[in-house]
């Protein structure tokens, strides 16, 4: 099942994106379609056979309901911000809620044009999560320059696969000379080893986040405020070592920058 997280306020282009129209509501020029709308018809026709899950602010219910709510499976609303620990693990658990093996999570500020190598690389991801022991496999960008901007991700570590978020460039330039690729925050999660994983490496937030009822669109805040304000990044994909890098073929863009705003033709 797709997973695609649009609660941000656009903090790295402030001044174009600002918290009432964060920039995943911002449409591309030459297709009339916001960010967030783009995401969701890139994963309508995707190999899991399900819609996706939006996970977002709850300010933003306006903005959602003006775009493709109807093709989603349901549309969660955060209370308050607690970055994206804790969207992830409870998209984990409403998919292993519904025996959904697998989950592709994915922001909503990015701009793919080739879609048919998107489904092609994300399908062979799937295949390659099922066929290891791994629970997560992340879709790995070639580096265009150092950048403290993006987490890294590599195959030396002693133990296997290492992350590094959003290292100082004297260390991304390290990283990109020993092979590192940029983290696309694309990433495929096998839902039971992860949970599995959750348990294990914090079980007072997996007991926190199994009290929260999923079956409302509105998250309770006495509950959801408990969450450590954390990305996933930090909170699971530093920690563990046994992931998977694919490296991705299909053209990406990351929208954080008023150059790439302009570039790539979004109406601020």
């Amino acid at each position: 099942m797709p997973v695609i997280l649009c609660g941000g306020a656009g903090e790295r282009v402030a001044h174009l994106s600002q918290k009432p129209l964060p920039k995943q509501f911002h449409k591309q020029m030459d297709s009339n379609f916001t960010l967030l709308d783009s995401t969701i018809q890139r994963v309508l026709n995707n190999p899991f056979y399900f819609r996706p899950l939006l996970f977002t602010y709850k300010d933003y219910k306006a903005h959602i309901s003006s775009g493709n709510i109807s093709v989603s499976e349901k549309v969660f609303y955060e209370p308050c911000r607690r970055n994206t620990a804790a969207p992830v693990l409870l998209s984990a658990l409403y998919a292993n809620l519904k025996g959904i093996k697998y989950i592709l999570v994915m922001p909503s500020d990015h701009i793919i044009k080739d879609l048919g190598l998107f489904d092609k690389n994300i399908e062979e991801g799937l295949f390659a999560l099922k066929n290891s022991n791994s629970s997560i496999a992340y879709f790995g960008m070639k580096p265009e320059r150092p950048d403290s901007a993006y987490g890294y991700i590599c195959n030396n570590h002693k133990d296997g696969m290492a992350f590094h978020e959003k290292p100082e460039p004297e260390m991304a330039l390290e990283l990109i000379n020993s092979g590192a690729l940029w983290n696309s925050g694309i990433f495929l999660i096998s839902v039971q080893k992860f949970l599995k994983n959750i348990q294990q490496m914090a079980p007072e937030i997996f007991d926190l986040a199994e009290t929260i009822p999923l079956n409302h669109e509105y998250l309770p805040e006495e509950h959801y405020a408990a969450f450590p304000e954390i990305s996933f990044d930090k909170f699971y994909c530093e920690h563990r070592y046994d992931g998977i890098i694919i490296k991705a073929k299909f053209d990406w863009c990351d929208i954080g920058s008023p150059e790439q705003y302009r570039l790539k033709g979004i109406a601020a």
